[in-house]
């Protein structure tokens, strides 16, 4: 799931609150919970909307305005589901929740210790766990994995956590080895949850933890591999804001079992805002869509110009020159072109334009 930046036109993922290109904030629930469910009773659902203008309520084919209520009663069946549509200036989002019979159970981060290892021995025996995921070089030495583990732990090359409930009791395990690739601090991920414990939405917020606790450690991507058969897994990843681009395969054993596939999430510091609003930019250009290119550049021009970024903000200046220049707004082109001379841009392309704007415009016309 994904939702688009109305001012700048950026995809971002679900998980994120802000733009990751402008900044903008979008709406979004910082609340959401509900009675437990009586059979012919009507439960009571309850939200906290932020920074919302309109909040449409989606329920059995039916859409109400709720933008100025935090609750309603409904009358839910088992897995009845709900959808909240919210709006904003900057976006429209969609939050979707599973009313269930049997809600959720709280759960809780903490890490491994040593105590753990009888339940790290229970959650590898899982006859899924052994299907998708693998110990890699440990084979079925859980032992020697455990062991390994608590060892980076020590040495500050894995964040080992527990998922557990309020109660204390031990559900699931994720784990997170630091590595260092071609100048790059990797994290890989990996994560189980025991059967009874499945489908309530525990992996996806212990992942979204996960990434938080990295991005603090300096790691600048996460990465994860997935069996093309785990299909649950796929939907965790994705709701996380992982995307599957790369065609490598991994195979998880030796009889190669299961086929892996790489899930890869960047954090938005590691990527130049600047280059991504250009890059829009000039799509737009081509598409004619002047005025939205013209607003794409002047926006990018916000953000710092990083070492290894190549528009610079005479190379942006002269991309503005070029669109003014497309919509016959002579004067405000050769102002442009002027601006992306005095800050260094100087080629042979825009000294000509320059030229030829000066013999076609009214001087009184240009701004000195």
């Amino acid at each position: 799931m994904s939702w688009l930046c109305r001012q700048c036109e950026t995809v971002n993922t679900d998980d994120v609150i802000e733009c990751e290109v402008c900044d903008a904030v979008s709406p979004y629930l910082s609340r959401f919970d509900y009675d437990e469910i009586t059979p012919s009773k009507p439960t009571t659902i309850r939200w906290k909307a932020e920074e919302c203008d309109c909040i449409k309520l989606h329920y059995r084919g039916h859409i109400t305005d709720v933008s100025h209520l935090n609750s309603v009663r409904i009358l839910a069946n088992r897995d009845t589901e709900i959808t909240f549509v919210m709006s904003n200036d900057v976006a429209e989002r969609e939050y979707t929740y599973d009313i269930r019979e049997h809600k959720p159970p709280i759960t809780r981060l903490r890490f491994l210790t040593h105590s753990d290892e009888t339940f790290v021995k229970e959650l590898c025996s899982d006859k899924d766990f052994k299907k998708y995921l693998t110990l890699g070089k440990y084979g079925d030495d859980i032992d020697s994995f455990f062991k390994q583990t608590m060892d980076y732990f020590k040495r500050g090359l894995a964040f080992p956590y527990v998922i557990e409930t309020m109660d204390s009791e031990p559900v699931g395990m994720i784990t997170c080895q630091i590595e260092q690739e071609n100048n790059l601090t990797i994290g890989y991920v990996t994560y189980a949850v025991l059967p009874d414990y499945r489908n309530y939405g525990l992996a996806s917020e212990a992942l979204m933890n996960m990434r938080n606790e990295t991005k603090e450690a300096g790691v600048e991507s996460v990465v994860l591999f997935i069996s093309t058969e785990n299909k649950a897994s796929r939907r965790v990843a994705e709701k996380c804001g992982f995307k599957c681009k790369d065609e490598q395969l991994f195979f998880a054993d030796e009889e190669g079992i299961s086929i892996m596939l790489p899930w890869k999430y960047v954090f938005s510091e590691h990527i130049s805002k600047r280059e991504v609003m250009v890059k829009k930019a000039l799509e737009a250009f081509k598409k004619e869509e002047c005025d939205n290119a013209l607003r794409l550049f002047e926006n990018s021009l916000r953000f710092k110009c990083p070492r290894r970024c190549t528009y610079s903000d005479g190379i942006i200046y002269s991309y503005i020159g070029d669109v003014y220049t497309y919509q016959h707004q002579l004067g405000k082109a050769y102002d442009a072109y002027k601006k992306a001379l005095s800050l260094g841009c100087s080629d042979d392309r825009i000294n000509k334009q320059i030229k030829w704007l000066e013999s076609n415009i009214n001087s009184s016309l240009i701004i000195q």
